[in-house]
């Protein structure tokens, strides 16, 4: 049978994202050594993963393959006790979707940001050649951005004398060649017309694709407010809620035409624009004891 492996690269908080499940399909042994034949859902066409160790070791070394260049050390690896499940009807299966990347830099956009872990808006309200102006986390900005090159920067005015410089890139995708629909890069402080050594990463996108249960659609958010309520929409349905600072977590309550009916969403962010979390029905005020899984990423 084959064995399946939580792969552990981290226990910090916000990056529990890299932390991912292999799978074992075959092993090899020499004498004391043993070479496991690893299935990655990262590198889906490779066959020649591995998980190197030595038994005679106490306590083993895990050595972690992905020829060439690929070589990592491994945290821990926890095993799953394997069971046997019949795959549903093809009927039942949710259709995969694929959602275009829409422009992050059109008028009228909110862009979902995140700088030095704070969660807010960009919002794009006139674009006028290569410079636009609008609003970040509710205060003015003003930027401009290369088509050749890609590179974008904006000003945030928090004050007389604070701002903070944003620069970044518009990402392409490497086989494509296409713009994803996201940018990043880093911002510095000025304060009195002296910039800070100092930097911190942001991130944004226009939108986040969500899997819930199987079910793909995009989040899309039109408020975030400074004290952390939320709106938005998702599968076509209004969300409302709170992001919670403090605890990096997302809480969403989705509407239905329905009035009896409802889904309480909740999710942790774990690194960048990505969140992992769990929702449950809401049947005629009455929240039901089954929990289904969701995502959310700012990358397919």
């Amino acid at each position: 049978w084959p064995i399946g492996l939580v792969q552990v690269n981290t226990d910090y908080p916000f990056k529990v994202g890299n932390n991912h499940q292999v799978l074992v399909y075959g092993f090899e042994r020499n004498g004391r050594r043993v070479r496991l034949l690893i299935y990655d859902p990262n590198h889906p066409a490779r066959d020649d993963i591995t998980l190197d160790f030595d038994t005679s070791v106490t306590p083993p070394v895990f050595s972690y393959s992905v020829p060439p260049g690929g070589d990592g050390r491994i945290y821990s690896f926890f095993c799953h006790r394997y069971q046997q499940r019949q795959p549903p009807p093809a009927d039942q299966i949710p259709p995969w979707v694929d959602f275009p990347f829409p422009n992050p830099l059109a008028e009228g956009t909110n862009d979902i940001i995140v700088a030095n872990g704070w969660l807010g808006l960009l919002r794009i309200e006139r674009v006028f050649g290569n410079r636009f102006n609008g609003t970040i986390y509710g205060q003015r900005m003003e930027g401009e951005w290369n088509a050749g090159t890609r590179a974008i920067r904006f000003t945030r005015f928090l004050g007389t004398d604070y701002e903070q410089l944003y620069t970044g890139v518009l990402e392409i995708d490497p086989a494509t060649r296409n713009l994803t629909g996201r940018f990043s890069g880093s911002f510095q402080e000025i304060h009195g017309g002296v910039t800070g050594e100092a930097s911190y990463d942001w991130r944004a996108a226009p939108r986040l694709l969500v899997d819930g249960n199987g079910w793909q659609t995009e989040l899309r958010l039109h408020r975030l407010d400074g004290d952390g309520s939320v709106a938005g929409e998702m599968y076509g349905d209004a969300v409302n809620g709170r992001w919670d600072h403090a605890a990096q977590r997302l809480h969403l309550t989705r509407s239905s035409a329905d009035r009896n009916y409802a889904q309480e969403w909740t999710a942790r962010r774990t690194d960048g624009l990505s969140f992992a979390g769990d929702f449950q029905e809401v049947v005629r005020g009455v929240r039901q004891a089954r929990q289904y899984r969701w995502m959310a990423f700012d990358r397919r």
